[in-house]
């Protein structure tokens, strides 16, 4: 347990919290960290995670949030834990923070943690369709560990043979996934039709944006041209 504890500390000071609102992913650790072989259920842990603590002054969101740590609750049925690798800062993330109301959802309360998509390895289970060593996304928490409902919380397996796990956040992600159904489903574009995408402020769109970008695009992946402004 000592060592295991000391490995745990190592990690945790890898743990990164670099604030680039360009970036959707932040990697928060470098490496797993294989689970201690003690019963989670009945052990107290504590977890470190970002915090609400005011709404944003102008481009000042950084300092809308304060690094704290807390104990976690008993895992309740249906919950699942996981020891998050990835964090997923979308545009969306901003709004999130304001006192907006017209977005598709409503601002996040003060003194609570930060919410947004994370990829990472359950480390305890009482949900029936996830176990202990799986790769998962979620809607969780900006922290060392999740806690999470399984259900609500939309929780899903991932292949772990997918070496990029940022991906799942991104092109394998709900951007990829907007993508793809904005072009076969909204757009329903047929072959020989020409498609312009142009989005690229927003989480989807930011696939497309940047020089080297859309090179990738027009000389990787064959499109017949690529607008960056």
């Amino acid at each position: 347990m000592r060592a295991a504890a000391h490995r745990a500390k190592v990690i945790a000071r890898r743990v990164m919290a670099r604030w680039e609102m360009a970036r959707r992913v932040i990697t928060l650790a470098k490496a797993h960290l294989a689970a201690p072989a003690v019963d989670f259920d009945k052990r107290v842990m504590n977890t470190r995670y970002w915090r609400r603590d005011h709404r944003p002054e102008g481009n000042r969101f950084a300092e809308a949030l304060t690094l704290n740590e807390a104990p976690l609750p008993d895992l309740a049925d249906g919950e699942i834990r996981i020891r998050n690798v990835t964090l997923s800062m979308d545009a969306g993330t901003r709004m999130w923070l304001t006192d907006r109301e017209e977005g598709y959802q409503p601002p996040l309360e003060i003194g609570s943690p930060m919410t947004g998509l994370v990829v990472g390895e359950v480390i305890a289970s009482r949900a029936e369709d996830f176990k202990e060593g799986e790769l998962v996304r979620a809607f969780g928490s900006w922290a060392d560990i999740s806690q999470v409902d399984a259900l609500f919380s939309g929780a899903v397996t991932l292949d772990p043979s997918v070496a990029e796990k940022r991906a799942w956040v991104g092109p394998l992600g709900m951007n990829g996934w907007t993508a793809l159904w904005g072009i076969e489903q909204t757009g329903a574009a047929k072959p020989g039709e020409r498609v312009l995408v142009s989005a690229a402020a927003g989480a989807t769109g930011i696939l497309a944006g940047g020089p080297d970008i859309t090179r990738f695009l027009t000389e990787k992946l064959g499109l017949a041209g690529a607008v960056d402004y």
